[in-house]
């Protein structure tokens, strides 16, 4: 996975995924490069608690953080998107929901 992490099934990834967490992978799947600000407006849960969530699934290897750079002064914008992996656990999560 790039970051020295086991690499675990995608089923075993299923107990640590949260309501929250499953919403922020899915938010982040539909909206490819979403950045914080915007993660933010789509959710109800306090700043906080989703920069946690992020800060966790990117720990997790499921989502990465991406700056991107602009001609513009101050701290660029950062993004978020699905790692191979995130991708490889929305897939599965989504023929989990196909089955119910």
């Amino acid at each position: 996975m790039g970051n020295n992490m086991p690499q675990y099934e995608i089923e075993d990834y299923q107990w640590i995924l949260s309501p929250l967490r499953k919403e922020l992978l899915f938010l982040i799947h539909d909206h490819p490069l979403i950045i914080r600000e915007e993660l933010l407006r789509l959710n109800t849960n306090p700043q906080t608690t989703i920069v946690d969530n992020i800060t966790f699934l990117i720990e997790h290897a499921i989502v990465k953080k991406i700056k991107k750079h602009t001609n513009q002064t101050g701290r660029p914008p950062i993004m978020y998107r699905l790692t191979e992996y995130g991708q490889q656990i929305h897939k599965h999560l989504q023929e989990l929901k196909q089955t119910k």
